[in-house]
């Protein structure tokens, strides 16, 4: 939403027909975000560009927001943050994905078992105060990880109502890999386990079948 802050840009973008958006915003402390975009200012010029969104009565669909080490600590607070200070009250969370070779996303990317508190505290917040917090199907977080929250799983919810199955296909298309140990959980067919790159930073001894 960074261009969004020029007011009459977003004035033509409307009159053009724009009525929907989704808008990324991965932190709610300014120096992080700015870190995590690796952009000087883009953090004020975000929040400007929400306030010009809620101004011309735009339809602010969701925040997506990329859990990584910098920012899950925070994520409670974040969501509280993006409920009262926004009038946010649909947040979609992804996990980074790693990318092999690149210092910054490998060196952003934490252990799923450390988020896990911290997802959970996010997710008892959202349920209580009414905030639609869903975790992405395409980069989202293995439900044995998600334990009373599957409802909150996008990939969880789709693929058991769309086919009941994940597909070796969907595996392929977003590079995600199981353990052999991943057969014996009892949500197998409905969950794509974690990224390629991901099992080589941190192995798979963190899964736990349930």
């Amino acid at each position: 939403a960074m261009l969004f802050s020029y007011f009459s840009f977003l004035k033509k973008l409307k009159e053009s027909g724009l009525n929907q958006v989704v808008v990324s915003l991965h932190s709610h402390n300014s120096e992080i975000s700015d870190q995590i975009t690796q952009t000087i200012g883009g953090y004020d010029k975000t929040l400007k560009g929400i306030k010009n969104i809620h101004k011309l009565n735009i339809e602010l669909i969701r925040i997506m927001h990329t859990i990584n080490k910098y920012n899950y600590k925070d994520l409670k607070s974040f969501i509280k943050f993006s409920k009262n200070n926004l009038k946010v009250n649909n947040i979609t969370l992804s996990f980074i994905r790693p990318i092999n070779k690149d210092k910054l996303s490998l060196n952003a990317t934490p252990q799923l078992s450390n988020i896990k508190k911290y997802i959970t505290e996010a997710l008892n917040y959202g349920n209580k105060k009414n905030v639609n917090i869903t975790i992405s199907d395409t980069l989202g977080i293995p439900l044995c990880f998600l334990m009373g929250f599957e409802k909150n799983s996008l990939e969880y919810l789709n693929y058991k109502k769309i086919r009941n199955e994940i597909s070796e296909e969907i595996m392929n298309k977003y590079k995600k890999c199981k353990s052999i140990k991943c057969k014996k959980c009892m949500f197998t067919k409905l969950c794509s386990g974690i990224s390629k790159e991901y099992s080589k930073l941190y192995g798979f001894s963190e899964l736990k079948p349930r």
